[in-house]
């Protein structure tokens, strides 16, 4: 039996969370701005093929198939944060260095950057085992087919809503507001590197506490 209020609440609950600004909002309203609807569109696959494999991990362990060592989640969260910090502040020099005549646009773009920017996130892993197992009664006699539901609704919502990010981007941009919102974009990528990397190894240290 398929439950419809639960998948609704689901679909509410993704949008809701997919809105919310992030490293992904954040890189996609840049490269929106600076490249253009097309490469923002390639960014966007990059990002949502690297939240596939990331659910997928989530799901075999949900499943039982595998176990999550924390602390190499952390280990590889602080390595991830520390590369989109390093990522952004890249941008960040670009940017002004544009500005000023000194040199063009050699930013990262496209679906590579865009996977590598999603997957430094491992932390993610964590946030779909504790959200999906929420949701999975929306199909009461079959675990597995509530999960594909799950994760097909997810991949189809995230490209979704990044889209709509792309198109508003692209339709108030002129030259001002692009390096704008490029700057913007790529200050508030770069604090939620350091914030990521600081909870990282704080996280780290204390999982080897908990061990020694």
């Amino acid at each position: 039996m398929f439950d419809v209020g639960l998948y609704l609440t689901f679909i509410a609950s993704v949008v809701f969370l997919l809105l919310t600004p992030g490293p992904v909002i954040a890189l996609i309203t840049s490269t929106a701005a600076r490249k253009g609807k097309l490469c923002a569109l390639k960014t966007a696959i990059g990002t949502n093929s690297a939240s596939l494999i990331l659910i997928a991990i989530a799901i075999l362990a949900i499943c039982g198939v595998i176990s999550i060592n924390q602390y190499l989640i952390h280990v590889i969260g602080v390595i991830g944060a520390g590369y989109i910090s390093y990522s952004a502040l890249t941008q960040l020099l670009n940017i002004v260095k544009e500005k000023s005549g000194k040199t063009q646009d050699k930013g990262g773009y496209g679906f590579r950057y865009g996977f590598i920017i999603a997957i430094s996130n491992p932390k993610d892993v964590f946030f779909f085992m504790s959200f999906f197992p929420q949701f999975t009664g929306i199909i009461t006699d079959s675990l597995r087919t509530s999960l594909i539901v799950l994760c097909v609704s997810w991949v189809i919502l995230d490209l979704s809503i990044l889209s709509i990010y792309i198109i508003l981007v692209h339709k108030i941009s002129s030259s001002k507001v692009s390096w704008v919102l490029d700057l913007v974009s790529n200050l508030f990528l770069l604090l939620i590197g350091i914030v990521a990397l600081v909870y990282n190894i704080q996280m780290t240290g204390e999982t080897i506490n908990i061990f020694s």
